[in-house]
């Protein structure tokens, strides 16, 4: 598992799957997603107020959020080694 594979709240779920009729295994969202998610609030408030035109870039720019938070991280995951 790399590290953008990591799981915010791991679980091990058996859900069932409407489209499929059938079950399928859940974890739950990557950390990745939860500090994009995380991001999103600031970016929303200081690049859109409401202006749908920039939706794609302020997604784009949460996951590099995402990312800069995962290497940060690891940094410090490392100093403290």
């Amino acid at each position: 598992m790399t590290t953008n594979d990591q799981h915010a709240f791991p679980t091990t779920e058996q859900i069932f799957d409407p489209r499929t009729s059938g079950v399928v295994s859940y974890s739950g969202m990557t950390l990745r997603d939860y500090f994009a998610a995380a991001a999103l609030p600031t970016i929303v408030h200081d690049w859109c107020e409401s202006d749908p035109k920039h939706y794609d870039k302020v997604a784009e720019n949460a996951y590099l959020l995402a990312d800069a938070m995962f290497k940060a991280r690891l940094k410090e995951s490392d100093t403290n080694k």
